[in-house]
Order: C-alpha cells, then structure tokens, then sequence
C-alpha cells in the first residue's frame, strides 16, 4: 500500500495557492445567469491549461477550475464552471484533453494528512457534448490486493496505490478509444471504457535503456518509492507510439499487439538532455517527420540543468536549446516553436539558431496589458497563439502580430461597485504581478468616452510621490499601472497611499480617489 512516496523533492507543475492568490477581486458569479452549472467570466486569471476542441471552442484550466471561451467572440464569450458543479473534478484544473469529440480533464487540490498539506488527486470527468453534460471519474487508485497485472500472459509486479494522497494526474493523451494519463504516484495508465477500469502501464527502471513488456522478464517491481521513471508526468499518443516524460527522463513506446517496446532516454545516460524531470511534450510535423520537444528540469541526478531538450529522429539523438529557462509548455506551428517559461515567453527561429522574447504583451486598442514573467500554457490554433498567464489570457494575431488580452477584475460600472479602485490592495512589490523583477499594482476605471487620463499617488502626509504620464484611452473598462516607485526611481516605503485618478473627456475634468496599502 502507497502512503507516502519518499525521494528527492520535486517542483510541481503549478502551486494552487500562488494561482488562487492571482484571482484577486475576480467577479462573483452572476446569480441570475439562466444556467444553474457556469457563470460568465474566468474562474481564476491564472490559466496553466489551454486546449481547442474544433474550430470554435477552447478550453482553460485555472486554478480555479474549468473555464472555456467561444474563440470567434474572445472576450465577450468566456464562462466558467462553478466550483461546486457536482461532474466537476475538486480542483485547480492540472490537465486537459481533447479529441474524439472528447473532452477529458483533471484536478489536484491539498489535502491536510498528518504529514501536513499533500496534493492530491482531485479526479477527472470528460464530455462527448462539448461540454453541456460532464461524467465524473474518480482518481484512479487500486485496492491493496492489486499487486499484480497480466501483460501478453506475463505477470508483472505492481505497488498498488491505494490513495488519491500525491497520486496527481498530470497530463492526459487521446489515441483512438484509449485515453492515458499519468499521474506522480500512480505512474502511466489507460482506459479503453471511459474510466470504468484502469490498466496500468509498466515502464523501465532507472537504470535500464530498453524494455519490452510483454516479451523480456520484468524481475522489478514498478514501484515510485524505487525508481523515478515511474513517477509520470507527461504523455504524448500516436499512431502506435507513446512518449511519456517522468522525474527519470523521456520514454518512447512501441506498441505492437500486446507488447510495447520502450526505450528509455535520461539526462544521466544520454547526450543532449538538460535534466530528467520532464514536464511537457509536444509533437511537431514538419514536412512529415516528427520532431519531439520536451520541457526538462533537473531531477534527482547531481549535474543537471534545464531547458528544452528535442530529438529529429526518434531519439536516436537529442539537443538541448533555450538552456537555463524554467519552461512550462511548448507550442508549435508549421516550422515555429513557442515556449512559455518563468520569465517570459520566447520564440524559435525557423534555422533554430535564435530565441527572442515577447517583451512586451499589450493589447494597443484597449490598453491591456500581461503584467507578469510567468507565462504557463500555450496554444497554436489557425491563425492565432494563445497564451496563459498568471496574469490572465492572451491572443496574438500571428498575421498581424497584434495582441488582445483577457483579465479578470470587479467591473466599475456595475451598481454598488467602487467607481475606482486599486488591486491586488494591499500591494506586495516584490510579489505582485512581477514583470522585469518589478511587481505592479492595477488602477481600474470605467470610461463612458474617450478621455485623457493620468495617476497621481501621495503619501500618507499627502506628499506626491508619483505622476504619470497622461494617456488618452477610449471608451470601456480601463486601468492604468503603477510600479510601486516614485518619479525619481526608489521604491517607495511600506504604508497607506491614495491614488488620484484625474479624467478629462468632453464633458469636463474630474477626479477620483482610492486607497492602497503597500507592504514589502
């Protein structure tokens, strides 16, 4: 029985409670929308899972759960789930899937044990309908007694987990009428009735290069107190190929009847690897050949790095690009590979001799703005890449190569809201809305016209501290941002400070106040 799994310390995909911090003052949820099951807006602005399902709908994972977005209308047609929507899995959303008219996702929470707050796995559910009506599966976890499984008659020794306690599905894969998820605990699994039952997938050891199941002798037990390759973390199915990223490095599947002939690839035992603990993958096509991308971190071997490692051929040989970034996820289209990382959002060049960053994601029509490094998920789809950020959704017009932006925040023009208001309030600048090692705090307004605008910000003794620039926006919800610095450059101290916003449109000059509380 699995209770707890020992070994070196892992960095999870995302950590909820930084996601559920970034859903400052997000909007309640509209209690006369005419469905009882979602509400208009995002769950959470920190989106760590973007999925297309045809050509109209996309899905998000937040820390907050589901969201999804009519993709013509953007912004005017994004809603989200209830938290408390009975088919929904309990959770920050930690993997979506589509395909087969499917839709399948999962969700980890923490748990308080007496080894203190655990992840944990919060289930899956999948729709055939686009998501009108949702099954609910449970975490997939064994009985004690499940100690073994039959592969081509050869019977092979299992650790049963028996808890959903760090058993976290991570990644999800659609292959014909098998769907595979991978889970920390729990390793590599598939079903072929929608959940109903579970078939575990045996992988190498560590310290094996190769392995066939169902045809070589499986004298080891797989077991993740034992052997990091069968902590699962990623997975890619096609045709007759699996490719799973674990915290021991890339495993490339054969399947064939009832075999699958793995080669195993690890930093510690093959050139070319940044590190063993692999978070992502993704396939690209070009010109029909596949070339695999995988976002790697160091894992339990001395000497590895990160960065995001690709193989032309099969994984015959590997290279490693974009050295010494903090990756998330990988998106490609045609010969052009984009990568969210840590800090920032960067792009290869088609001779992938060259990386440049996004700078800068500003929506110029509306005044939007990403004002964070961390950028977690990414999307090609047609003719746009869409980005998820801790700081809300992007969408960048690869054709004209201009931005639109989705944040979630209280609107100023509803009845009984504050007309302006500062957030996130108090204000941490080391920690908030961190961009270019600057965090930042949002000055939100409604505008009924076109107007100039511009932000003065005095101390408690009412001495300026801080002027802006004066802008000139047009109509809608607006802000402006301020960094926490004053007009000459220092940080400002800790304290309460008040913000005057000053209007100018054609109806005359007016100002209004807010407050904000600045702690470092």
């Amino acid at each position: 029985m699995l209770k707890k799994v020992v070994g070196f310390s892992l960095v999870l995909i995302f950590g909820l409670n930084f996601l559920m911090a970034q859903a400052a003052l997000l909007k309640s949820p509209a209690l006369n929308y005419n469905d009882t099951t979602a509400y208009p807006g995002l769950g959470s602005n920190g989106i760590t899972q973007i999925k297309a399902q045809g050509d109209s709908l996309l899905w998000l994972g937040t820390g907050a759960g589901l969201s999804w977005v009519e993709k013509e209308h953007f912004s005017d047609s994004i809603y989200s789930y209830f938290p408390g929507f009975a088919p929904m899995p309990k959770g920050g959303i930690s993997a979506i899937e589509t395909g087969n008219e499917q839709v399948w996702i999962a969700a980890v929470f923490d748990s308080t044990t007496d080894q203190g707050k655990l992840q944990t796995g919060g289930g899956l559910s999948f729709s055939e309908d686009g998501g009108h009506t949702w099954t609910k599966v449970k975490q997939p976890i064994d009985e004690v007694d499940d100690e073994y499984d039959i592969w081509n008659s050869d019977t092979i020794d299992f650790l049963p987990v028996t808890t959903p306690v760090q058993n976290t599905t991570w990644d999800i894969a659609i292959n014909g009428d098998s769907v595979y998820i991978v889970s920390w605990a729990a390793g590599l699994r598939f079903t072929t009735d929608k959940g109903t039952s579970w078939k575990r997938i045996p992988l190498p050891a560590d310290d094996q290069d190769s392995l066939i199941i169902g045809q070589d002798d499986v004298d080891f037990q797989i077991n993740p107190r034992n052997n990091y390759n069968h902590m699962g973390f990623s997975v890619l199915a096609y045709g007759d190929t699996l490719w799973v990223g674990t915290a021991k490095g890339i495993n490339r599947g054969i399947i064939d009847g009832g075999t699958i002939n793995w080669v195993h690839f690890s930093a510690e035992r093959t050139a070319g690897i940044a590190g063993d603990f692999v978070v992502s993958l993704e396939r690209q096509v070009v010109n029909g050949k596949n070339i695999i991308w995988a976002v790697t971190l160091p894992g339990p071997t001395s000497g590895e790095s990160q960065g995001i490692s690709y193989t032309e051929d099969a994984g015959r040989t590997w290279h490693t690009t974009l050295e010494d970034k903090r990756g998330y996820d990988i998106a490609t289209r045609d010969n052009q590979v984009y990568v969210a990382t840590q800090t920032g959002l960067f792009k290869l060049s088609e001779d992938r001799q060259n990386w440049s960053e996004y700078s800068r994601i500003a929506d110029n029509e509306s005044g939007g703005e990403i004002l964070t490094d961390r950028m977690y998920a990414l999307l090609t789809d047609q003719d746009f890449l869409w980005v998820g950020t801790a700081d809300g959704l992007a969408r960048l017009n690869l054709a004209d190569s201009q931005w639109q932006i989705y944040h979630e925040s209280v609107p100023t023009n509803y009845p009984g809201q504050p007309e302006v208001y500062a957030y996130p309030n108090p204000f941490y600048p080391r920690y908030s809305n961190v961009r270019n090692d600057q965090g930042h705090v949002r000055i939100k307004f409604h505008l009924d016209q076109s107007a100039t605008v511009w932000l003065e910000v005095y101390d408690f003794a009412m001495q300026q501290v801080y002027k802006s620039d004066k802008s000139r926006l047009t109509p809608g919800e607006r802000f402006l941002v301020w960094d926490g610095l004053r007009n000459s450059g220092e940080t400002v101290a800790n304290g309460t400070y008040f913000c005057k916003l000053n209007i100018k449109d054609n109806s005359g000059s007016r100002s209004h106040w807010t407050k904000l509380i600045i702690m470092k």
